[in-house]
């Protein structure tokens, strides 16, 4: 039996880990799985022809909010032409609406609820030997009718798991590279769909130190983890910093972390890590703490500030902030407020994001309560609530893209150290905001300069500014 898994990444710079995950687990027993993986500017007619060339019995596609329009069109194409091809669906997309994909696109033959490893090994056995029978988390079609399998545990010990890239491992000189070193959230966040997998599973610690040093000496250059809550446990985080910084390497590793959990401890090994090492994301999302409650966040605001002001006053940790603009409660003033507050400390990377209402979050069946209209398309963005109007969060994607050009790419800090203090004595949101309605006055929205442009809008617009 011919399996082919594949997917769209969002870039060629990128590796789906989710693939090389499913690919070890069922090796074991399916030993001639092939991986394509494509991205979503690839010509999709070509994407088809290169799965079709492997004559594939069964294929396997993983979706996700970037990728899911064209791979459904892939799959509806595909069904045309190679109707034989059992095709089977996982990833968040297909998994949140099961029962609609199948009934919406006959080409689909199977979906993958939830963890995918033993899932998909039980899918690929029942084709095997014969097709017949349900499988737990799993959704699949039989005749005219949809049936599901019940749903599955949660893997109890990651340890069992095989590691991801052991086989058939991608060229990873230069790349960015996806690693998992834990599952679930100690949180219940209602805009995240890890708040439906509550409580962490690790894997073993001296695993995931020797795997992701594995990596580094495969050249990649950033290994980024896709765990939710890195430091959740303190003691295992500092452990593993210790390991990675020990490398003689140039890989960067991103973690995502709780900033208010970040302890002395913690913060005293960052002092002396090698520049350039780690990279920290962490997500604040809003400084109102009624907004926060609610989303069911819970943030410690004033250590939150004193957390990343040590790291960026120590310099060896990129700092990266995360805003959600349109969650409950927070209008305009409000988010102005956050703003200022997270610009405040100075990060490397600020970024302004939009609140989306996925599939299988509390919060997007919570819409009508807080007057959400949300686009029905992924990746399914608020375009109004009931505190912020279309046009508001129209002019905030405007001051995003003033934040992406002038603060995320680095080379103004200066320049911007000069308005959002001296000119602006603090209030950073109302000098992007005005750059950003300079900028669309202009009409540089459509047709934006490059670099030494950027440069001339900056100066015409202190000009225009001290002469009004």
């Amino acid at each position: 039996m011919r399996v082919v898994l594949a997917t769209l990444n969002a870039s060629y710079s990128q590796t789906c880990l989710a693939l090389y995950s499913l690919a070890a687990y069922c090796r074991g027993e399916f030993p001639d799985i092939q991986l394509l993986e494509f991205t979503i500017n690839d010509d999709p007619g070509e994407a088809m022809a290169e799965i079709l060339a492997r004559q594939p019995d069964v294929l396997g596609l993983s979706c996700y909010i970037w990728n899911v329009r064209p791979l459904l069109c892939l799959v509806d194409d595909l069904a045309q032409v190679a109707p034989e091809v059992c095709v089977i669906l996982g990833g968040p997309e297909a998994g949140h609406a099961a029962e609609e994909v199948l009934l919406r696109h006959p080409g689909v033959d199977w979906v993958v609820r939830g963890e995918g490893e033993a899932t998909l090994l039980e899918i690929l056995r029942t084709l095997r030997d014969g097709g017949e029978g349900m499988v737990a988390g799993a959704s699949r079609r039989v005749g005219h009718q949809v049936v599901h399998g019940p749903d599955r545990a949660p893997l109890s010990d990651l340890g069992g798991l095989p590691f991801a890239y052991g086989e058939g491992l991608p060229d990873l000189e230069g790349r960015l590279v996806y690693y998992e070193g834990s599952r679930g959230c100690p949180f219940a966040c209602s805009y995240c769909l890890s708040a439906a997998d509550r409580g962490v599973r690790w894997l073993p610690l001296e695993r995931t130190a020797r795997e992701l040093s594995w990596l580094a000496g495969q050249g990649a250059r950033i290994v980024k983890l896709v765990d939710r809550s890195s430091n959740v446990d303190g003691a295992r985080f500092r452990e593993l910093l210790q390991v990675l910084s020990a490398l003689d390497t140039e890989c960067c590793f991103h973690f995502e972390v709780l900033g208010d959990r970040l302890d002395e401890g913690t913060l005293s090994l960052l002092d002396g890590v090698p520049p350039g090492r780690f990279r920290f994301e962490i997500g604040i999302q809003s400084t109102n703490q009624a907004v926060l409650r609610a989303v069911n966040r819970l943030m410690d605001w004033e250590r939150m500030q004193a957390a990343v002001r040590r790291l960026t006053t120590a310099g060896r940790v990129a700092v990266h902030l995360d805003l959600i603009a349109g969650l409950p409660g927070e209008d305009w003033q409000s988010f102005a407020r956050s703003f200022d507050a997270v610009y405040a400390l100075q990060p490397d990377y600020l970024q302004l994001g939009f609140l989306k209402l996925l599939k299988g979050s509390v919060l997007r069946a919570q819409a009508p309560r807080w007057g959400y209209a949300f686009s029905p398309h992924p990746p399914y963005e608020v375009l109004r609530s009931g505190h912020l109007g279309y046009r508001e969060l129209r002019r905030l994607h405007r001051i995003e893209d003033m934040v992406d050009r002038y603060h995320n790419s680095g080379d103004f800090r200066h320049c911007l150290r000069w308005f959002t203090g001296e000119v602006y004595q603090g209030e950073a949101f109302a000098f992007f905001e005005q750059l950003a309605g300079y900028w669309e006055e202009r009409g540089l929205h459509r047709r934006p300069p490059r670099k030494p442009g950027l440069y001339e809008v900056l100066v015409d617009f202190a000009a225009r500014r001290d002469a009004g």
